[in-house]
């Protein structure tokens, strides 16, 4: 049964979405492998309010907001601003690749951030 009212005809017409809710989440490495299935699994979810993709090269996420950068550069600092949860998936796979150099990929820069 509408309601004779048009205030509240109109209120109920027009209704907006909800507003988004939940978190902010950045996915380093999110280009590819587990951390690419994980952006879409995010960017798919009514629960995520963003996900900030950030990888050296763009992923087919479309639903991510990206953010080209390799992770050891400074400038990730102000990237992940806004962001309330950080899913850190990005790896060097060189087995070649020192243990000094994978400590600099690992943690430094997005744990404080």
């Amino acid at each position: 049964m509408s309601s004779p009212d048009p205030q509240v005809r109109a209120a109920r017409n027009h209704s907006t979405s909800p507003p988004l809710r939940g978190p902010v989440v950045a996915v380093t490495g999110a280009a590819s492998g587990v951390g690419a299935m994980l952006t879409e699994r995010l960017a798919a979810s009514e629960e995520i309010k963003q996900v900030i993709a950030i990888d050296e090269r763009r992923g087919e996420c479309e639903g991510a907001q990206w953010q080209i950068l390799d992770v050891r550069d400074p400038a990730i600092a102000e990237k992940l601003r806004g962001a309330d949860v950080v899913v850190h998936l990005a790896l060097d796979l060189d087995l070649e690749t020192d243990a000094a150099a994978v400590s600099t990929v690992c943690v430094p820069r997005t744990l404080y951030a």
